[in-house]
């Protein structure tokens, strides 16, 4: 049984506004990703200046000596950007983004709201890493802003999958 042109066209059409969808939702989450390690960076350095308790120091390799877990999340560039490119010349779609929204959240959520030890990001502590203040809140609001996109890019990769599934 074979599809109209019509139907094809219509499916295409659906095709397309799914990737951009999931392209914008892919693009606003390295975007504000690129924006919280800047805010690690720069409170690694604060602590650093500062004098402030080593725990709250979340920075690391390549802007100070060591190695830490920074460093690896550093690797999530490693999933969005081949996967915006891959979006870009559709060998990717819908399933990558579920997968990767779904990997990236769980760390995300993990590392900064779940005690798993001393050294968990909390919002109080990067709160506390600016004494306050704007800086404080601003930090807060990009974390804040990190977890909604990346709950954003998983909604709409899943609202991709189903409008795209075939009937």
């Amino acid at each position: 049984m074979s599809t109209s042109p019509e139907a094809r066209a219509a499916h295409e059409r659906e095709g397309s506004a799914a990737r951009r969808w999931l392209l914008a939702g892919a693009v606003l989450v390295t975007a504000v990703g690129v924006l919280h390690h800047v805010d690690h960076v720069i409170r690694g350095d604060l602590v650093v200046a500062n004098g402030l308790p080593k725990t709250w120091n979340h920075s690391g390799w390549p802007f100070q000596e060591s190695v830490t877990a920074f460093t690896a999340s550093l690797g999530v560039y490693v999933l969005l950007l081949p996967g915006i490119v891959l979006t870009l010349r559709r060998r990717v779609g819908a399933n990558y983004w579920i997968a990767t929204a779904t990997v990236i959240g769980a760390i995300v959520v993990f590392v900064h709201f779940v005690p798993l030890s001393d050294e968990t990001e909390y919002p109080s502590v990067i709160y506390a890493t600016y004494e306050g203040g704007a800086g404080g809140v601003l930090a807060l609001v990009v974390v804040f802003a990190l977890v909604t996109a990346i709950a954003v890019l998983g909604v709409v990769a899943v609202r991709a999958r189903r409008r795209l599934k075939v009937r």
